[in-house]
C-alpha cells in the first residue's frame, strides 16, 4: 500500500511539471480593462458568459441571469 501511494505521488509530480499553461489575456488588456467604463465591462462579461447578445440593460437584471 505504501508503494502504490508513493507512485502515485510520483506520477502526480510528473504530470505537473509537463502541464502547459494558457495565457487567457494578452499583455495590452489590463490596459483595456483600466480605460473602459465597467458597466461595458459587466455587460461583455455577462454576454460571454451566457453566450447571448440579449442581455437586458438594468444591471440587476442581468446579474439575475448569473
Amino acid at each position: 500500500m505504501k508503494q502504490e501511494e508513493e507512485i502515485m505521488k510520483a506520477k502526480i509530480v510528473e504530470a505537473e511539471k509537463s502541464k502547459t499553461y494558457i495565457q487567457f489575456f494578452n499583455p495590452y488588456s489590463k490596459v483595456l480593462m483600466d480605460n473602459t467604463p465597467p458597466d461595458v465591462l459587466s455587460e461583455l462579461g455577462i454576454r460571454a458568459f451566457t453566450g447571448s447578445r440579449d442581455v437586458p440593460k438594468d444591471d440587476k437584471k442581468a446579474s439575475g441571469l448569473l
